[in-house]
């Protein structure tokens, strides 16, 4: 039920955005130079006339390497501890229960490595989503559910391959997988490995033909960069979107980005 609250919140917030868009475009780009520096940054904001990176249409499948490192890897101190690994065998084991890969199915899951089980659930979940027909937004609440409960030790390769099933399923479901995924990166530490691969992951759905999606992955890189100038690089692949609702947006966090470095220059 939470995934679905949280869908609806995001769509309420798209649907505004988009009404307002090309208002609030113009009245950013007209606002007084002296407020704070923007002219600096309009090399991000501005579209440009080259030509734009060919879309990937809904049927053409993505390239993703095969990549799984845990963002626990990061944290390689924490496998070294014996009461560790047990409590977190222990929540894996729960999850297990909770989306039907119980003792009847594994009967030796508990003696399992912890690796092995991720393995297991995630891709089970993928299953699910992949086939499900029925409500896709009661797979994402189990989906959440694993995230929610082991954000750290879902593998990089479970998200690349979550958006590509979510991108088989539709704008909205890709929208909602790319927030998803947002919110459990919060989690990650700045500047590791799995972060920065985790940024290109979605960073790749500003092929998308989906303007939604597109806004989706540009709000969800301006939360999960770690500084200014690493999200500054991440809108300059944005920079030749032609949509009014993605340039406005830029201008937005170009806006913002100008009036925090006025603020901490004081």
């Amino acid at each position: 039920m939470k995934a679905k609250y949280l869908m609806i919140n995001v769509l309420c917030f798209m649907l505004g955005f988009l009404v307002a868009a090309a208002t609030l475009h113009k009245e950013v780009s007209h606002l007084d130079t002296s407020a704070g520096g923007i002219e600096s940054l309009d090399t991000i904001s501005a579209p440009q006339a080259e030509e734009r990176p060919p879309r990937l249409s809904s049927e053409q499948p993505i390239q993703e390497e095969r990549l799984y490192t845990s963002a626990l890897s990061a944290h390689s101190e924490l496998n070294d501890e014996p009461e560790n690994k047990d409590e977190n065998k222990a929540r894996l084991l729960s999850i297990a229960q909770d989306i039907g890969l119980n003792s009847s199915v594994y009967p030796d899951l508990a003696n399992y490595e912890n690796q092995d089980i991720t393995r297991l659930i995630e891709q089970h979940l993928l299953t699910n989503l992949r086939t499900s027909q029925g409500d896709v937004y009661a797979q994402f609440d189990e989906v959440e559910h694993y995230l929610e409960a082991m954000p750290q030790i879902a593998s990089v390769q479970f998200f690349s391959d979550l958006l590509t099933q979510a991108r088989h399923k539709g704008e909205l479901s890709q929208s909602f997988a790319i927030h998803l995924l947002a919110q459990s990166v919060e989690q990650f530490e700045p500047g590791t490995e799995p972060l920065s691969q985790m940024q290109d992951i979605v960073a790749k759905a500003r092929h998308s033909e989906s303007e939604l999606v597109r806004l989706s992955a540009l709000e969800s890189l301006a939360t999960i960069s770690a500084d200014q100038a690493q999200l500054k690089r991440l809108l300059e692949q944005f920079q030749a979107d032609e949509s009014a609702v993605i340039q406005a947006k830029i201008t937005l966090l170009n806006y913002h980005m100008a009036q925090a470095d006025k603020l901490n220059n004081h």
